[in-house]
């Protein structure tokens, strides 16, 4: 006898269809709502990390940290897509992916290599997702060196299709040149980034190199080498000279050219104190790009600043932190506008940041030691003065004087030494907090004609209060085209 075939109800099999369901539901309400909350997911972002040099010779740095230069500045202005800046994507290139992604808050990373054979390019690019490692995209090329402006715009392009991120205008081309004036160009700009007078110096005759063959970004590059030098205390005159020129020369070549539109707007503002010409390039460089770092910060800290606006600076500045949240120079921009603004606890905090950052940044310590004394600490002053390294021997000790209230003696010190010419709008500051203010007024008349850069922070300028109506400063500010 057979026995007969058990059968399942369809009752019953779509009782179990829900059941299952149930559990799976509940399993990913658990996943999505019943998880630790941390910080909420970054927007459609990058991180553009150097790419490394697997060359046999070791000696295709420059190319790598420029093909990742040109992307940065390829991708940076798509609106509603981070891009993190070239100062703060290099300084993560050593940690693991996951940091990289908290530290900056992006989503991805591109990473890649180049090794170079005479004139043949192998190029390999990695684009992953920063949370789990994940390999969005992999690719690798072979092209000739004289072919790496279009590769740059390809491995851009690529970027954008694997992103999903939607384009309103087509990416910008990276503006091809003559392969030797390209590397000329490379050089120079990694001897600038080194960020030491000499260094920038050295940096000049490769720019010198480039600009004959018009290639535009080289003339940029030579105007930001001429501004890096004024404000680091070579001749202003001449530095914002040849800093106008050459940017003037950028944007002929290029009208869309962000960084000359910067280094013009910076020239007017610091040099020939033209407020409204300095606005207008500054607005043609964010029209450029929104969020870029070097205009925000820029527009920010020479111009809203200068003029007493220093709330709105404050805010400006903490938009370019956004993508470049590991600069130290944005760092201590934004301290000192704190300090501007008498928040002096927010600007200690702050300017001690940078100093996490960059421990012998001379810039960071001597705001600290003003924003130390303005807040009446007196002990931490002094230690900030004995870590300024760099700073004018004479001036530092009238310094320690001013902090124990030995004025006169202090005045004395001063009267005797022979500051450099970039220490002269320090010194008319010491004049004026120890009270002397015929000095005071003589040494700021001597900054004005030396085009001092630091004079254009005059009206914001901490612990000038008993001076601030008196009739020669407001001729200064009125010189300035800052008066009220």
């Amino acid at each position: 006898m057979s026995i007969p075939t058990r059968t399942v109800s369809g009752r019953w099999i779509v009782a179990g269809i829900l059941m299952v369901t149930a559990v799976m539901v509940s399993i990913a309400a658990v996943m999505l709502f019943g998880r630790p909350r941390g910080k909420v997911a970054p927007p459609p972002s990058v991180a553009v990390l150097p790419f490394l040099d697997k060359s046999v010779d070791h000696d295709a740095q420059p190319l790598c940290n420029g093909i990742a230069v040109q992307l940065i500045d390829s991708l940076g202005g798509i609106p509603g897509f981070k891009v993190i800046a070239q100062r703060s994507a290099f300084a993560v290139k050593d940690l693991d992916l996951r940091d990289v992604g908290l530290k900056l808050n992006v989503r991805s990373v591109l990473q890649g290599s180049v090794e170079r054979f005479g004139s043949r390019l192998h190029v390999a690019v990695d684009l992953i997702n920063a949370a789990d490692g994940f390999h969005l995209s992999s690719q690798v090329y072979d092209r000739e060196m004289k072919d790496v402006f279009a590769l740059e715009n390809t491995i851009a392009q690529a970027v954008v299709d694997t992103l999903d991120i939607k384009l309103t205008v087509p990416l910008p081309k990276a503006i091809p040149t003559d392969a030797e004036a390209f590397d000329s160009y490379l050089q120079g700009r990694s001897w600038y980034f080194k960020e030491t007078p000499e260094d920038v110096r050295r940096a000049i005759p490769f720019f010198e190199q480039a600009i004959q063959k018009d290639y535009a970004p080289a003339y940029s590059a030579l105007a930001d080498a001429h501004i890096w030098l004024a404000r680091a205390g070579s001749d202003p005159r001449e530095e914002f000279s040849q800093a106008r020129a050459a940017s003037d020369k950028a944007i002929q070549i290029d009208p869309r050219s962000l960084s000359a539109y910067v280094d013009r707007a910076e020239a007017r503002a610091l040099g020939d104190y033209d407020w409204g010409g300095a606005q207008s390039d500054f607005a043609r460089a964010l029209a450029i790009d929104p969020s870029s770092a070097v205009a925000l910060s820029s527009h920010a800290f020479l111009y809203l600043a200068p003029s007493g606006r220093t709330q709105d600076a404050s805010e400006e500045i903490k938009r370019a932190l956004d993508t470049d949240p590991l600069n130290p120079t944005i760092v201590t921009e934004l301290g000192s506008l704190y300090l501007f603004d008498q928040q002096n606890q927010a600007a200690i905090s702050q300017l001690r940041k940078a100093l996490e950052l960059a421990p012998d940044l001379a810039e960071a310590h001597r705001m600290l030691f003003l924003a130390e004394l303005s807040a009446e600490n007196k002990q931490e002053a002094r230690s900030e003065l004995i870590r300024l390294k760099d700073g004018d021997p004479g001036l530092n000790r009238a310094r320690e004087l001013l902090i124990d209230g030995h004025n006169q003696e202090a005045i004395q010190v001063l009267r005797e030494g022979e500051p450099a010419p970039s220490e002269i709008f320090s010194l008319a500051m010491t004049y004026f907090g120890l009270g002397d203010l015929k000095d005071g007024f003589d040494e700021l008349d001597q900054a004005y004609r030396d085009r001092d850069p630091m004079l254009v922070f005059l009206k914001v300028w901490p612990g000038l209060d008993p001076v601030r109506r008196d009739p020669g400063f407001q001729a200064m500010l009125a010189k300035l085209h800052l008066a009220p």
